[in-house]
């Protein structure tokens, strides 16, 4: 086991193994600094409280929609056809958990790295991605860095097929039934296997039972966000306890 969770594996994507780097000096620094790492581990509300602890923090993360939702299409609710399998996020991609076959369709709701970083990943192991996003371009969250035009230019290079302003209505036996969010003209597309790089959902499974203490509940598991956020949140409470 080892520090860092889905942080982890965004540095496993294709250029970013600055991230491993940078949890190499964390662990170096608890290391330095005497902080005691319990990994792979579980507690339960008694637990905690049997430890007698004077402040409790809960950076518990977040986790995959298994709904599927898609926030540019709220009236679909779950995505129709989801129970047939084949369906994954980019986490189970990244930890090598799914299993593709050759024809990858990654829908990109963030138009960051989570989903562009997965689809270069797998264009890279060689399958024949299409890379769909409901935004008006591919890695909108990206511009004004110096990601921006590199990434698409990379995607691009590698043969990933990239359609802007198009959601996902319905996922089927021979692919998927993708809309053209201008227009309302729905088609099929041939795929294998889906990676939905949707918004996550806050994973707090405890708070609630530890109220009396009470927590601090941080990051992902107050409301799923980027890496920043998490943080400043964490240093701003470290700084204050």
């Amino acid at each position: 086991p080892l520090i860092g969770g889905q942080f982890r594996l965004a540095g496993q994507q294709p250029r970013r193994a600055q991230i491993l780097d940078l949890l190499d000096w964390y662990e170096r620094q608890f290391a330095r600094l005497g902080v005691t790492l319990h990994l792979n581990s579980y507690l339960e509300a008694e637990e905690i409280r049997a430890i007698g602890p004077d402040r409790v923090v809960l950076a518990t993360g977040s986790l995959p929609d298994e709904d599927a939702t898609q926030r540019w299409l709220p009236d679909l609710g779950p995505l129709p056809g989801r129970e047939r399998g084949h369906v994954f996020a980019p986490e189970e991609v990244m930890r090598r958990e799914a299993r593709l076959g050759s024809r990858v369709l990654v829908l990109d709701e963030g138009g960051n790295m989570r989903g562009l970083g997965t689809a270069w990943h797998l264009a890279e192991e060689g399958h024949e991605v299409t890379l769909i996003t409901p935004g008006p371009m591919v890695g909108a969250e990206l511009a004004r860095t110096s990601a921006d035009i590199p990434i698409r230019a990379r995607l691009a290079w590698l043969g990933v097929t990239m359609l802007t302003e198009h959601g996902l209505t319905r996922w089927h036996d021979q692919g998927a039934r993708l809309k053209n969010l201008l227009t309302g003209v729905e088609f099929d597309h041939p795929a294998d296997d889906l990676v939905m790089a949707t918004t996550n959902r806050a994973f707090d499974p405890i708070s609630a039972e530890i109220a009396d203490l009470p927590p601090v509940i941080l990051g992902d598991a107050q409301a799923p966000r980027q890496a920043p956020y998490a943080f400043y949140e964490g240093r701003a409470c470290g700084l204050a306890l």
